[in-house]
């Protein structure tokens, strides 16, 4: 009974305590308006649209039809938005936007809060440490830079899932080769969050895998290749049919070669978690993002001058941290061939979130001498200090007309972002047409022509629409202005148009699903043989 009260006493001390920092990590997102960030607009926008769905019944349904002045804009192909379905069913069911959005940034964080501590616990097996980590990810400056100064949602969300991969990895290569599921899990996560963090964590796993090849062995390999196979199988959803949509034509996001070099932090700027932009103001020629932290600069003066020996894993960790951290600098980007590979980042800084995991692990083993009271202090004064100078600048939250920044995944025919506006409900055709047009989640046009000839509506083309004509399906093509075009051989009629989406993306539906059902039960059972044989 005593060893029953223990582990409830101990439970409820650790609900405190996660609940107590995240409170007081979120507590900008509590104030009277939002920080309005450079991405802020897009991601409330993206709610708003997965909202409507909702409303109309179109769950899961890819296409913005409302952007664009009703001419559609297919962000669920290219941006993940399983998760925005959080705060989406929260403003359906009557909550407010903002505070749909503010809800949804308390959930994250305390996911995240919870994914590290009991990530670093199932590695190092030391509460403290665990305790210490937390504290550290909590009110690490780049995640709140994140949530709260950049609005970047998508990028915020992969807190909850890079220490998930960090454990994953460590299970394959250092522990227990047959939970290769969580590394799965993991960058699933991170996959369904955003598009860039996953190029960028899957070059983390590459490195470190080579830095351990000594380690490898077969059962480590076939479970890595497993590891890859699941994440396929169950992202296969969302992976083929970007795939799928990327192949069958450009898009304004071929256009945009971004030059990293150019978008480099300085040197002095990388450690010291000084609100840089927020300081200086426009006297610097572009924003800054906060450096990744003073205190991991600390520890590492600490490992050197005590002389502690970290084991192989942390070492590993140390050294990717390092070129993650060297990877933010110009350094990186005098070598051949890196801004080829990785423009597609468009910002180096990026990869700040993934090197302040990186060091809050590495750095286990010399949080053993600290004292968590002086940690957590000595966190809350830098944390205030990036809390306090964004406050300065900040600009009232409101809704813009911007729904799709730069309009990267429309196709690259489309001759501009206000061509929509501009042609609202605009038939082109070479002969006179007159037409009536009703948009709902099903765009229909009843038309009368003077001659049967092609005409293109106003679509924006995505491969996977179906028109019908007087209930006859109709082949679809792509217009030279990068809408729907269809060949008319009725002078009078109905037009419908839906998007029904391709054979891969409705394939792969099931696979997702079936998959992962799969996966749970294969968990489950492990679980219980591993109970029934202890």
């Amino acid at each position: 009974m005593k060893k029953v009260y223990k582990k409830v006493l101990n439970s409820k001390r650790l609900i405190m305590f996660i609940t107590l920092l995240t409170v007081i990590s979120v507590l900008p997102i509590c104030m009277h308006n939002l920080a309005y960030g450079g991405d802020l607009n897009f991601h409330l926008k993206r709610i708003q649209a997965i909202t409507l769905n909702i409303k109309n019944n179109m769950i899961g349904y890819p296409i913005y039809i409302k952007y664009l002045n009703n001419y559609g804009y297919a962000l669920g192909l290219f941006y993940p938005d399983l998760f925005l379905y959080i705060p989406a069913f929260l403003n359906a069911i009557g909550i407010p936007l903002f505070i749909s959005y503010r809800i949804f940034l308390f959930i994250i964080k305390l996911l995240g809060i919870i994914s590290m501590y009991f990530s670093i616990k199932a590695i190092t097996k030391n509460k403290k440490n665990s305790v210490i980590a937390t504290i550290l990810y909590a009110f690490a400056s780049y995640p709140f830079i994140d949530m709260f100064e950049r609005g970047a949602l998508a990028e915020t969300l992969t807190i909850i899932f890079i220490p998930i991969v960090i454990r994953g990895i460590y299970e394959i290569l250092y522990n227990n080769e047959e939970k290769y599921y969580i590394l799965s899990f993991g960058m699933l996560g991170i996959l369904y969050s955003h598009v860039i963090s996953t190029y960028l964590v899957s070059f983390f796993i590459i490195l470190f895998v080579l830095l351990n090849i000594k380690r490898l062995n077969k059962k480590r390999i076939i479970s890595l290749i497993k590891s890859g196979i699941i994440f396929v199988l169950i992202g296969s959803h969302f992976i083929f049919p970007l795939i799928e949509q990327m192949i069958s034509g450009s898009f304004y996001y071929d256009n945009k070669i971004f030059t990293l070099m150019e978008n480099t932090v300085p040197l002095l700027c990388l450690i010291p978690e000084l609100p840089y932009y927020s300081v200086m103001g426009y006297e610097i020629e572009r924003w800054l993002p906060c450096g990744v932290g003073i205190i991991y600069l600390y520890f590492f003066i600490i490992k050197i001058k005590d002389k502690i020996i970290i084991n192989e894993f942390n070492h590993k960790l140390l050294i990717c941290g390092i070129i993650c951290l060297l990877f933010s600098t110009k350094l990186f980007w005098y070598i051949p061939f890196m801004n080829r590979i990785f423009s597609v980042i468009q910002f180096p800084y990026r990869i700040y979130i993934l090197e302040t995991v990186l060091f809050i692990f590495c750095f286990t083993e010399v949080y053993k001498n600290m004292n968590v009271k002086k940690i957590f202090i000595v966190c809350i004064l830098l944390f205030s200090l990036n809390l306090f100078f964004p406050f300065m600048n900040i600009k009232t939250s409101k809704l813009t007309d911007d729904e799709i920044m730069h309009g990267e995944y429309l196709p690259i025919e489309y001759p501009d972002l206000y061509y929509s506006k501009e042609n609202e409900n605009k038939i082109i055709s070479d002969c006179k047409i007159k037409y009536e047009i009703e948009h709902d989640y099903n765009t229909k046009i009843t038309y009368k022509s003077k001659c049967e000839n092609d005409i293109k509506l106003p679509i924006t083309y995505y491969k996977g629409y179906s028109v019908t004509v007087n209930d006859k399906e109709v082949p679809v093509y792509k217009s030279n202005i990068g809408t729907i075009q269809i060949k008319l051989d009725e002078k009078e009629g109905i037009i419908n148009i839906k998007y029904k989406g391709t054979m891969i993306y409705n394939a792969t539906k099931y696979i997702s699903l079936i998959s992962f059902i799969g996966v749970i039960i294969y968990v489950k059972k492990r679980k219980n043989n591993i109970s029934n044989n202890s």
